[in-house]
């Protein structure tokens, strides 16, 4: 199957891939701020313990620098979004007048 993915996905068992998208539930009574700090803190956290890591001093500072921004699903991914929201549309209009 991971070859039907798009080219940019074939890093999935590069440790330092950074092109996965991950989709979860919040927990009931866990703000998006709270999510995302707890998710950063579990990041920092695993992209550390590799053992094949290269945590010289350039890399710690560029590491504390990275992040992961959680996106709320009611926007969609953007690239499947902006790629397909006019075809759908044109689509449901035809439909509609068809009816």
């Amino acid at each position: 199957m991971m070859k039907s993915m798009p080219f940019d996905w074939s890093g999935y068992k590069d440790n330092f891939f950074q092109s996965m998208h991950n989709i979860a539930r919040l927990k009931p009574g866990v703000s998006p701020e709270q999510a995302t700090a707890n998710v950063n803190v579990l990041y920092q956290q695993i992209i550390r313990a590799f053992p094949d890591g290269d945590l010289n001093p350039r890399n710690v500072v560029n590491l504390s620098k990275a992040h992961v921004v959680l996106t709320a699903m009611a926007t969609g991914l953007s690239s499947l979004r902006r790629n397909f929201s006019e075809p759908l549309k044109i689509l449901m209009s035809v439909t509609l007048l068809c009816f």
